[in-house]
C-alpha cells in the first residue's frame, strides 16, 4: 500500500519523478514481495528503507541527465511502471515513451536479448573447446534463463525473477515443459538444494562487499530481501520456484561481480572465462574461493553439458525462424 506518509518520505526532493515498478505493478506478487520504487531526479544512490506498513522497500535512483541518454532497449527495465509523483518531468519524451510506447521498447529489448543469447552460447562452445567446463556450464545456464526471458518478451510479458517459473508455465511454448525442467536442473529442487543455493548467493554477496559501490548495510538488506522470499517459497512448498529464482539471481550477481572485478583490476572481459577467472586468482586482487564456486556450479559433467549446448542451440535456431 502506497501511503501519503511513504510518498512524503520518498518525495524529499520535490523535483523527482517517482514510480512504482516490479511485480507489484503486474498483479502477480507474493506476500513476500517488496515494493520497488524508481526515482528519477538529482541523486543516484540506491537505498532500501523499512516502511512501517510495507516493510522493506527497494529504491533505485537515476539522475535525470543519464536517464535522457538511455536507449530504447535500456528503458525496458523501467517497465511496467505506475506513476506516484510526476515532479517537473511529466512531459519528458522518455517517460512518455515508457508509458505509451511499450511495444517499441519491447521489440528493441527483444533484439538485444537475442544477440546476448547467441553470444553466450558461443562463449559456452568456446569454453567447451578449451575443456573449461566450469565456465561452459555457467554460460549455458545463463543462456537458458535468457531464452526464457526472450520467450516471455515475445509474449509481451515482463520477467519478474521471483515469478519466473510461474510466468513461464503460462506461456504457450512449443517446447515441452519437462525439457525446460531438465535444462534448469529443477529435478534437483528441494528444501536442501534451495538452502544450498541461498548459501551460495549469500556468500557471493559477502565475499564481494569490496566491489559494490554502495554501503554494506544496503548489501545486507538485499540479502535479507532474498532470504525473505526464499523462506516464504520453502514454507509454501514452492521449491522449484525458489530454485529457479535463486539461480537467476546468482547468474545476474556473478556477471555483475565479474564486470566490477575487471574494472577494479583494469582488465578486459575474457572471451569465455568467468568463474575460472574469479576462482582463487591470487595474481590479481580479489577472488572467490573454490568452495563458493562449487556451491554455484551444479554439474560440470562433459556429456551433460554437451547435451545442453545442443538442446539450447536447437531452441534458439527454432526461435530465430519465428
Amino acid at each position: 500500500m502506497i501511503t501519503k506518509n511513504l510518498i512524503n518520505v520518498l518525495n524529499r526532493d520535490i523535483e523527482s519523478f517517482i514510480a512504482l515498478t516490479g511485480c507489484k505493478t503486474s498483479n502477480i506478487s507474493y506476500q513476500c514481495c517488496e515494493y520497488d520504487i524508481i526515482i528519477i531526479g538529482k541523486k543516484t544512490e540506491n537505498s532500501i528503507i523499512n516502511d512501517p506498513i510495507n516493510g522493506l522497500i527497494e529504491i533505485y535512483r537515476i539522475d535525470y541527465e543519464s536517464f535522457k541518454k538511455l536507449k530504447d532497449f535500456e528503458l525496458y527495465k523501467f517497465l511496467p511502471m505506475k506513476v506516484i509523483s510526476n515532479g517537473p518531468f511529466s512531459l519528458s519524451s522518455n517517460i512518455i515513451k515508457i508509458t505509451n510506447k511499450r511495444k517499441l521498447i519491447n521489440n528493441d529489448y527483444k533484439k538485444y536479448k537475442f544477440i546476448e543469447i547467441t553470444s553466450n552460447i558461443q562463449k559456452a562452445k568456446e569454453a567447451m573447446n578449451q575443456t573449461s567446463f566450469l565456465d561452459c556450464n555457467f554460460w549455458i545456464s545463463c543462456s537458458i534463463y535468457e531464452i526464457i526471458e526472450y520467450i516471455l518478451i515475445s509474449n509481451a510479458i515482463k520477467l519478474h525473477p521471483a515469478h519466473i517459473l510461474e510466468q513461464f508455465k503460462k506461456v504457450n511454448s512449443k517446447i515441452d515443459m519437462s525439457i525446460w525442467y531438465s535444462l534448469m536442473n529443477l529435478e534437483l529442487a528441494n528444501k536442501s538444494s534451495v538452502g544450498r543455493k541461498f548459501d551460495a548467493i549469500n556468500k557471493l554477496y559477502l565475499q564481494s562487499l569490496g566491489l559494490f559501490n554502495q554501503k554494506s548495510e544496503i548489501t545486507y538488506l538485499q540479502i535479507k530481501l532474498l532470504k525473505n522470499k526464499t523462506n516464504w517459497m520453502i514454507e509454501n512448498k514452492m521449491h522449484s520456484n525458489a530454485y529457479s529464482f535463486l539461480e537467476f539471481e546468482i547468474i545476474k550477481l556473478i556477471k555483475f561481480i565479474y564486470s566490477k572485478y575487471c574494472k577494479k583490476n583494469q582488465i578486459s572481459l575474457h572471451q569465455f572465462k568467468i568463474l575460472s577467472e574469479l576462482m582463487n586468482n591470487n595474481e590479481i586482487s580479489y577472488n572467490i574461493p573454490k568452495s563458493i564456486i562449487n556451491l554455484v556450479s551444479i554439474n560440470n559433467n562433459e556429456h551433460i553439458i554437451k547435451t545442453k549446448i545442443n538442446k539450447v542451440s536447437t531452441i534458439i535456431e527454432e526461435l530465430n525462424k519465428v
